[in-house]
């Protein structure tokens, strides 16, 4: 099975970084605004312009979620395949790409493939013959499964009060065991 992974929210804790670097720049995005710089939305030009100057270095700097390498191995080590599908391109910030690999490995993250400026995430899962994807975008989970994909919707602050299921809100063994036994 191919198991496609965000990165922004599910791989990594990016919302608080991004209001640390916000802050520290004396730039004042409101809460919609991080969000949407959370997940590389450049809904308008201040957006744009905080991810442009100030992504690539504060992408260096994300934490990881909590347990994510034990769960990517574990899911490797029952012969599943785990895709990572970002909308991180050179659209986002220059070297997104390059930066983003030397990010993950350098964490070693275990994966298979990294998919770069994936806007229609449903539509790659088709394209790549994805099974799951895991994501805490919800119109991204809502489009996933209306296309036959089994989505996952990883909790954050923006999909909190959704009542999107399946969702999944840590990286723990009965998280693990969860997807793969309802795919």
């Amino acid at each position: 099975m191919k198991i496609g992974v965000d990165i922004d929210n599910v791989i990594t804790m990016s919302e608080g970084v991004l209001k640390e670097y916000s802050e520290q720049n004396n730039i004042k995005l409101s809460d919609k605004e991080l969000l949407a710089a959370a997940v590389g939305s450049k809904i308008n030009q201040r957006v744009t312009d905080f991810l442009v100057n100030h992504y690539q270095q504060l992408a260096k700097d994300l934490e990881l979620m909590p347990g994510v390498i034990e769960a990517l191995l574990e899911i490797k080590e029952k012969g599943h395949q785990v895709i990572i599908i970002t909308a991180r391109g050179s659209n986002l910030y220059p070297n997104a790409e390059s930066s983003t690999i030397a990010y993950l490995d350098e964490r070693s993250i275990p994966y298979d493939e990294i998919l770069f400026s994936s806007h229609d995430k449903a539509s790659v899962c088709l394209e790549r013959g994805i099974d799951v994807l895991i994501d805490d975008s919800l119109p991204t989970c809502i489009k996933a499964r209306e296309v036959g994909i089994n989505a996952f919707l990883f909790t954050s602050r923006a999909n909190a009060n959704s009542e999107f299921e399946p969702r999944i809100a840590s990286w723990s063994s009965q998280t693990i065991a969860t997807i793969l036994s309802l795919c």
